[in-house]
């Protein structure tokens, strides 16, 4: 039987140290293990994303911005989650979110952490069961006192969805953003829904005469 030379004993010798070594590394630094959903599926209807990391994070050791002004709240989960919660995003605007600091019940940090993603409107029949979750919660949240718009939206059609927006400067809601598939489906079809989308108000005792109606059409805003 051939002999198996001393190098080959030397280079397994040496891939095993590297294994263990990396392995090492990997669970002694304080790390993100995933982020959900990921960065490509962040929808307009579930405007949240959550930050898994390896070990329990401290709730006050949290500092967090964005690019634009993005951020609602952020909450840590299961002690090794952070769920950032996010408001206003549009179909296609891109965004950056930086992890400014997170610690670790360690006294670890992770510092200037920043990520970059595009939200997009995805169909209710398209998201992940979680976002679908989600996004019924959203549905059902408490209504804001103050208007009684937020009593019924937003809304998650199976084709399109349904949200408010404030133009700056003025106290109460007062545009009702449709948020239209991609194109391609063609201008009867985008029609049908936003007559779907104000026969639903008028059925909630809306009067669209309090309310400016905007719909997304290929990246343009159109007043109806």
């Amino acid at each position: 039987m051939p002999r198996i030379p001393k190098i080959i004993y030397v280079l397994l010798a040496a891939l095993v140290m590297a294994a263990v070594g990396f392995t090492v590394v990997k669970h002694s630094t304080f790390r993100i293990t995933e982020i959900s959903p990921d960065l490509s599926s962040v929808a307009t209807a579930t405007p949240y994303i959550d930050i898994h990391f390896n070990r329990p994070i401290k709730k006050d050791g949290i500092k967090l911005s964005s690019r634009p002004d993005i951020l609602e709240s952020h909450q840590v989960i299961n002690s090794t989650t952070l769920r950032i919660t996010l408001t206003g995003l549009t179909d296609k605007e891109e965004y950056l979110l930086v992890l400014e600091k997170v610690e670790s019940e360690k006294n670890e940090r992770i510092t200037n952490k920043q990520f970059t993603f595009k939200a997009k409107f995805t169909s209710f029949s398209d998201l992940t069961q979680k976002q679908q979750e989600q996004a019924l919660k959203n549905q059902d949240r408490p209504a804001a006192p103050k208007d009684k718009i937020f009593d019924i939206l937003p809304y998650y059609h199976a084709s399109y969805e349904l949200q408010v927006e404030i133009t700056p400067g003025v106290s109460r809601p007062d545009i009702l953003f449709v948020y239209l598939p991609a194109p391609g489906e063609g201008e009867v079809q985008k029609d049908a829904y936003l007559e779907d989308a104000k026969q639903y108000l008028v059925g909630k005792g809306i009067s669209l005469d309090e309310y400016r109606l905007v719909d997304s059409d290929e990246g343009s805003d159109h007043v109806h």
